[in-house]
């Protein structure tokens, strides 16, 4: 299932103010039951075999801009380059420890922001040397040790 919710506005916004533009607010109930089987369908003496649980879960969405005006190229670019390196530093933290539950997986990561720009057929310019990935770790045999 997927929604889709549209916020259509005209403001007025000085560089660098931040504007809400609107909101969401769901709230979802949810109950479960659980029980034994054919022991749990017992009228009266079932109740000993079953359980029951609800959760209420609230979600809050809020739509927020930060308008950046970009004068010329040259503040353009950095604000792009520091933005990119941002995420592509986020995503590189995130695949220093793989991916959960299955071993030797790496999470994907943006290319260097050289390789990203470079033209079908230019080489991309050399960024400085990266160092040297650390040796994998051994899967790990006995998860729960005696103490």
């Amino acid at each position: 299932m997927t929604d889709k919710r549209s916020i259509k506005t005209n403001v007025m916004v000085d560089d660098g103010q931040v504007v809400v533009l609107g909101g969401l607010i769901e709230e979802s109930i949810g109950e479960d039951i659980q029980k034994v089987p054919l022991l749990g369908d017992i009228p009266l003496l079932g109740n000993l075999f079953r359980s029951r649980s609800a959760d209420v879960t609230r979600t809050n969405l809020m739509v927020f801009i930060h308008p950046v005006i970009l004068r010329d190229s040259v503040v353009t670019s950095n604000y792009t380059n520091s933005k990119y390196n941002f995420i592509r530093s986020l995503q590189m933290n995130a695949d220093e420890d793989g991916v959960n539950l299955m071993y030797n997986k790496k999470h994907p990561v943006l290319p260097t922001l050289e390789e990203f720009t470079a033209k079908p057929g230019e080489a991309a310019v050399p960024a400085a040397p990266a160092a040297e990935p650390a040796p994998e770790p051994e899967p790990q045999t006995n998860l729960f040790p005696d103490e």
